[in-house]
């Protein structure tokens, strides 16, 4: 651990604080680790608490005061910046590591990262939104032990998708979906091949599928009739979108055909008697879930229009329609009886409107005195320094600025403006506070014009 000190020591010398902070961290991680098997750090790392429970480093600490945690994640930070030890992300995830993209960059001493960082300094984005795209690319090379020359779109979209599945929604989701400008940037300066999509979004978006996909998603038996299937589909695919084509697949496919073989396997042709539609029609009433199905009428329509276009299609090309020819066995008593129903539900839903819309007014106002709240202690704050105390209404705030805010103000930028409610005992973000509450005010008196 001392070479390791030394390296650190020599890599990052500025600040000194920091610098002696993170040594510290560094004996005492190492310490920690040696109390696990394994010849090198990677393997004690793997065999360790932090890693097999997903844990902050702190965690690690035996004081586990705020200091000793600190300087835990710093000499953690330290060892995956130097690639001593690879992690997990979701292992990598667990720790906030607030230097990491500086120190990485600094360790990498990699000229393409280099201009990828000063592409993303150039976009137009805020300097949030660059800060977590430069952190993206650093943990996808961190997790994945690669160098960014190696980092593919295949390699960035593994991340992303292990991001996703693994974060929480917590804020803005900034650090749940990841990765949007940082994937513009590398496509933009030619990082990714020219073929890659240019935006994540696009890049995560599934490729629509093929009529025979679309049917092969179910195991129908009847070889004929998954024929026909696919051929309808793509008769009908020239007159309708691919969302709407898609879900008729999924109506004719799975809730009718293969539950038509599920109540009786030998069904081998779209005659359905009497007694098999009315099974099938009670089949439908749930969903697989259990839950009643609000659908139905959609399901018997698809069904019903399916035979008609069969039928006529016959008439035209009996070549090809004709052995399929069959009575629809929907009657119009079903479709005329569920859409009651809906026309039932939708006078309820009519009527609920009629008797919360007065109160609309009263919701209004309680959203804008909400807003006018936020706004007044917004504007009152944004000229207070740090440190000093000022009055709104019958409150008591004191302004604080973070170790961002510190620096944005030495830069000449414009801090958030945080503050601390002495009432409550809480600190308060009031750009983010006075931001929701301006949202709800606009959603609540747009619905209230609309309804108008």
């Amino acid at each position: 651990m001392a070479t390791i000190v030394a390296l650190a020591t020599n890599l990052w010398p500025e600040p000194v604080h920091r610098r002696r902070s993170r040594n510290r961290g560094l004996d005492k991680i190492g310490d920690y680790l040696r109390g696990y098997p394994g010849d090198t750090w990677q393997q004690r790392w793997e065999a360790c608490g932090l890693n097999t429970r997903l844990l902050p480093a702190g965690d690690a600490s035996p004081i586990g005061t705020t200091t000793a945690r600190a300087e835990f994640a710093q000499g953690l930070e330290a060892l995956f910046a130097l690639r001593v030890i690879r992690p997990t992300l979701q292992a990598f995830r667990a720790n906030k590591l607030m230097r990491y993209s500086h120190e990485f960059a600094q360790a990498e001493a990699d000229p393409a990262l280099d201009r990828f960082i000063e592409a993303v300094d150039e976009t137009d984005a805020g300097d949030k939104f660059k800060r977590w795209a430069v952190f993206d690319v650093c943990t996808a090379l961190t997790y994945q032990g690669i160098p960014f020359a190696d980092l593919t779109p295949e390699a960035f979209m593994d991340y992303a998708v292990r991001t996703r599945e693994t974060t929480g929604r917590n804020g803005e989701h900034l650090g749940k979906y990841v990765g949007h400008l940082a994937w513009q940037v590398m496509h933009g300066c030619g990082h990714f091949r020219a073929s890659a999509p240019p935006t994540l979004r696009g890049a995560l978006r599934a490729p629509q599928l093929t009529t025979t996909q679309m049917v092969d998603q179910y195991p129908v038996r009847t070889q004929p009739v998954r024929q026909l299937l696919i051929d309808y589909l793509d008769r009908r695919g020239a007159e309708i979108d691919y969302a709407s084509l898609a879900r008729q697949a999924h109506l004719l496919t799975k809730l009718f055909w293969l539950a038509i073989e599920q109540l009786n396997p030998e069904q081998t042709d779209l005659r359905i008697s009497q007694e098999l539609y009315a099974r099938w029609r009670e089949l439908i009433t749930v969903c697989d879930d259990g839950s009643p199905r609000t659908d139905q009428a959609t399901v018997l329509g698809a069904v019903r229009t399916m035979y008609f276009d069969i039928n006529l299609w016959a008439t035209h090309e009996p070549e090809k329609w004709a052995h399929w020819a069959a009575p629809c066995p929907v009657p119009r008593s079903d479709i005329r009886m569920l859409m009651n129903h809906r026309h039932r539900v939708r006078e309820r839903t009519h009527a609920t409107i009629r008797t919360l819309q007065p109160l609309l007014p009263a919701l209004i106002d309680a959203f804008a005195t909400r807003y006018e709240k936020w706004r007044t202690l917004l504007d009152a704050a944004t000229d207070i320094d740090d440190q000093q105390q000022f009055t709104v209404g019958d409150r008591t705030y004191t302004r604080i600025y973070s170790r961002e805010d510190r620096r944005l103000v030495a830069q000449g930028g414009a801090p958030r403006v945080r503050v601390h409610d002495h009432q409550a005992g809480k600190g308060i973000d009031v750009n983010r506070q006075e931001d929701a509450a301006f949202w709800g005010w606009a959603i609540v008196e747009r619905g209230w014009c609309t309804s108008r």
